[in-house]
């Protein structure tokens, strides 16, 4: 059964979305990956829209840096899908705002620093 997303309005909900991806991570850590991606990307630009290439560029580099500070890629990342943007919606983090555009929702905006640390 699917889990109806709940509103994500503090940091502790946003906390608590990353660690319901890191339940739902199978076999690959892959939307956190991305999670950890897209609010580097924010805190570097203070762009909140993202486009698919551009999704997929901050994913590939959060999962070069988890597997550089792991020191191992057992589990880390995968293959990126143009899928993975729409399947963030899930997590109250991204919210599609045209055909492969994505935003970054305010929450988790305005809490990227205390989330990536």
């Amino acid at each position: 059964m699917t889990r109806k997303p709940q509103t994500v309005r503090t940091a502790v909900d946003c906390k608590t979305e990353f660690e319901r991806m890191l339940k739902n991570s199978q076999t690959k850590v892959i939307m956190p990956a991305l999670g950890l991606g897209v609010l580097r990307e924010f805190l570097a630009t203070q762009r909140s829209t993202f486009t698919d290439s551009e999704l997929r560029a901050a994913y590939e580099a959060a999962v070069r840096s988890l597997k550089e500070h792991l020191r191992h890629d057992v589990h880390v990342g995968a293959k990126y899908e143009d899928a993975y943007g729409m399947r963030m919606s899930r997590y109250g983090m991204l919210r599609a705002v045209g055909h492969l555009r994505y935003e970054l929702a305010k929450p988790f905006r305005e809490n990227a620093t205390e989330l990536t640390a």
